[in-house]
């Protein structure tokens, strides 16, 4: 976030992966909706706010959220230094949706206003 907020061009242009995410309001809901309910009893489930989102396009959430431009560039990949930036980790959270008719209340962009008006 730090980075985006910089304005300085970023080399993520060219990684192409894909990531979930759960806001915070999204992972207490989803908790108090297997609390109550006894279908959650014994199951284990995967969360996500169900949007698969790569760098690239995290980066443009991120500078929209600011109201700024997204300012990134193409480096390849297999030159690229950080590889937690370029990997993957995309979670199918389909099971809690259909058996305990879970939805994320708060949107992806929703959550991301709230981290950055709480991030210093």
């Amino acid at each position: 976030m730090r980075l985006v907020k910089s304005g300085l061009p970023l080399p993520v242009a060219g990684i192409r992966n894909a990531n979930s995410y759960l806001g915070v309001h999204n992972l207490v809901d989803a908790i108090i909706t297997c609390a109550t309910s006894p279908r959650a009893a014994n199951e284990t489930f995967v969360l996500s706010d169900g949007l698969k989102l790569s760098t690239p396009e995290l980066a443009r959430q991120i500078a929209e959220a600011l109201g700024i431009a997204s300012r990134q560039f193409y480096w390849p990949e297999s030159l690229f230094p950080i590889s937690a930036l370029k990997s993957s980790l995309a979670l199918n959270s389909n099971k809690i949706v259909t058996r305990l008719n879970w939805s994320p209340p708060v949107s992806f962009r929703d959550g991301l206003k709230e981290v950055i008006e709480a991030f210093p």
